[in-house]
């Protein structure tokens, strides 16, 4: 359970990273070669992921973020 709680947060920021660029689960899975299932516990915070998967949602998202700073310049 104490894993569940250290990665509210990553949830959090999953769940908002999928909803700001209108993404869909199962992508975000295929990217981050992440179970889709898998995620969609996690997301639903009935598990956690294990540190190389953890490791590779968070470099994408940073990445992802990164990439579309200028896009979202556009927005404003």
């Amino acid at each position: 359970m104490e894993k569940l709680i250290e990665q509210q947060p990553m949830v959090q920021r999953t769940a908002k990273f999928i909803e700001r660029y209108g993404l869909k689960t199962l992508w975000l899975a295929q990217k981050t070669r992440i179970p889709k299932n898998y995620l969609s516990k996690f997301l639903n915070n009935r598990a956690s992921l294990y540190e190389p998967q953890y490791n590779r949602l968070v470099a994408f998202m940073d990445e992802w973020d990164r990439r579309m700073v200028g896009f979202t310049a556009l927005d404003n």
